[in-house]
């Protein structure tokens, strides 16, 4: 069977130490291998860091849409899987249900279905449950700063935007990977927009492992403190959203509006502390643009540590295969 990774669950704790390592790595090159990048959602930084970590190892790039292919006359997500891969000798697949409140349970459903059929190594490019490639460069932006040795925190929460629709894929992955890599963390956000238990034990597990604190408050006056090097908020939607609808979203949404992050904010935090977002962000809602833009941002650097991440899971996957 080929090796999947759909989330960081799938990557030993040497691995996520490995493809997040701030120094550069020495890559072999793959000239004549061709990787497929299917886009059944929209996709800015994923498609355009995988193309350019793609060139760096030689690579060939064959980007497909849903519909460009029998996808769209109905044929299965496992045909389809398993014709793909007998033309190339990879897969990445980025699959989010948006926000209608069924669909998200069913590209669930169809990462797996495409993953199970699949008979070359694939890499998850973003679902609705997890996004490993974010999280393995962001924690190689934080670890370019700040060594766990330094025993700092950094603070994960939840922040407003009207438009709620972003699953939580990337906090998923981020919460489970900074305790593993030795990082204190804290996790914030409104009693309603927990994130699901399995995520949760596997933060404490991988806490407990390091040595580190996991922390979870519902305050972020609670959660800013002087000993916090990275402020990194995001806005997701809740667990239920499948169950309740989106309407009833957007209300528990409204009744936290005033969970955004400004300069005064950063104020609270340890001298030189550093700002994070993985984009797209909602300007002005999850955080004014003193902060986006300012100098303690480090969205920049997030972006570029995606072509050397994504670059070294693809070498690990080819060399096993």
């Amino acid at each position: 069977m080929p090796r999947h990774i759909l989330s960081t669950d799938d990557l030993s704790q040497t691995e996520i130490l490995q493809l997040s390592e701030p120094a550069a790595h020495s890559l072999r090159t793959y000239v004549g291998k061709r990787m497929a990048l299917l886009f059944c959602s929209t996709s800015t930084r994923t498609r355009l860091s995988f193309i350019q970590a793609l060139e760096e190892l030689r690579i060939s790039p064959v980007v497909l849409s849903p519909s460009e292919l029998r996808l769209a006359d109905d044929e299965t997500l496992a045909d389809t899987a398993v014709a793909v891969s007998t033309y190339v000798d990879l897969i990445g697949l980025r699959m989010l249900g948006g926000r209608g409140s069924s669909s998200r349970l069913r590209s669930e459903e169809a990462l797996l279905e495409f993953s199970e059929a699949a008979q070359k190594p694939l890499i998850n490019m973003a679902s609705d449950s997890a996004h490993p490639c974010q999280a393995l460069a962001d924690l190689k932006t934080i670890r370019e700063r700040i060594t766990p040795e330094q025993k700092k925190r950094v603070v994960v929460s939840w922040a407003y935007s009207p438009q709620c629709l972003r699953p939580a894929s990337i906090i998923n992955d981020l919460v489970k990977v900074l305790p593993r890599a030795g990082y204190s963390l804290t996790l914030c956000h409104p009693p309603e927009f927990s994130l699901d238990d399995d995520t949760i034990r596997r933060a404490r597990s991988g806490a407990q492992e390091s040595g580190t604190e996991f922390e979870i408050c519902s305050r972020p006056e609670q959660a800013l403190a002087d000993d916090t090097v990275v402020l990194y908020p995001r806005n997701w939607t809740t667990t239920r959203l499948s169950e309740h609808g989106i309407e009833t979203e957007k209300s528990l949404h409204n009744k936290y509006s005033e969970w955004s992050f400004s300069q005064a904010q950063m104020s609270d935090l340890a001298p030189n502390a550093y700002f994070m977002h993985c984009l797209p962000v909602d300007r002005g809602f999850e955080a004014k643009n003193c902060l986006i833009d300012g100098a303690s941002s480090l969205i920049r650097e997030q972006m570029l540590n995606r072509v050397p991440v994504q670059a070294r899971l693809i070498d690990l996957l080819l060399k096993g295969a």
